[in-house]
């Protein structure tokens, strides 16, 4: 079975986002347009925590190294930036 869904024509805001079910996909807005993905695979995660290992293993001690996490992104009324798998930060 296939979810449809209908969107608004207009570009979408992080009220939006919000609306949108929990059902393990990540939702996330690009320029006020809807990108759906499926959940990262097991694959996936074990190559990210290992990224996040080497990267943590190389990288200044002023910095920190994290994994993705919905708090990671900075919402606004008008774009949501992507969530990464991994980043830095002061």
């Amino acid at each position: 079975m296939v979810d449809v869904m209908t969107l608004p024509s207009h570009p979408l805001l992080a009220a939006d986002l919000d609306a949108m079910p929990d059902d393990g996909r990540r939702y996330e807005l690009v320029d006020g347009s809807l990108i759906v993905t499926p959940a990262p695979s097991v694959r996936h995660q074990i190559v990210v925590m290992r990224l996040v290992v080497l990267l943590d293993a190389a990288c200044p001690s002023d910095l920190r190294v994290l994994s993705a996490s919905p708090s990671l992104p900075s919402w606004s009324s008008r774009c949501c930036p992507p969530a990464p798998d991994a980043s830095t930060s002061l």
